[in-house]
């Protein structure tokens, strides 16, 4: 059966995995301690610190403070590449579908709150703007939805 692991160095939740009970043994390597976290409500997620047999988000104004700005620097890296991805896809699309200069300026206009959220780590609210403009630019939803699913694989992955 599919579980939920946090892998822990340092007492700190370093990596959240989804894995069979089989297949654990290989993928720990490297890691001080394992946590099946499949059960655990709210989800831990990578930065969680391990107090005694508790998992617990970092206390303190200042451990609070550095844990979200390096969530926060995870997410942005990785909204940067894929805003990058999707800027790529939509160009190439205005090129097959001859788009005229009016046409491009209107939609980049409308991309380019798309592409802040991403970049900034506001990925919620970027897949959140992603469903409502493919219902009006439908010849780019395809674009849309590849935002959406991996927004989606990314938190899965990272336990968020």
């Amino acid at each position: 059966m599919l579980r939920k692991y946090a892998l822990l160095n340092n007492n700190v939740v370093s990596k959240i995995i989804d894995c069979e009970d089989n297949a654990l043994q290989e993928l720990i390597i490297g890691s001080d301690s394992v946590i099946d976290i499949t059960e655990i409500t709210p989800q831990p997620f990578v930065g969680w610190v391990l107090r005694g047999n508790q998992l617990e988000i970092p206390q303190g104004t200042s451990d609070r403070e550095a844990f979200e700005e390096k969530l926060n620097d995870l997410k942005s890296t990785f909204g940067t590449s894929l805003a990058k991805i999707c800027t790529n896809k939509i160009g190439a699309r205005n090129k097959i579908l001859n788009k005229s200069g009016e046409q491009v300026i209107a939609l980049l206009n409308t991309l380019l709150s798309i592409r802040f959220l991403l970049e900034g780590g506001a990925l919620s609210t970027a897949r959140y703007n992603c469903s409502q403009l493919k219902l009006v630019y439908t010849e780019y939803a395809d674009v849309f939805d590849y935002v959406i699913s991996e927004i989606n694989q990314f938190e899965l992955s990272n336990g968020l």
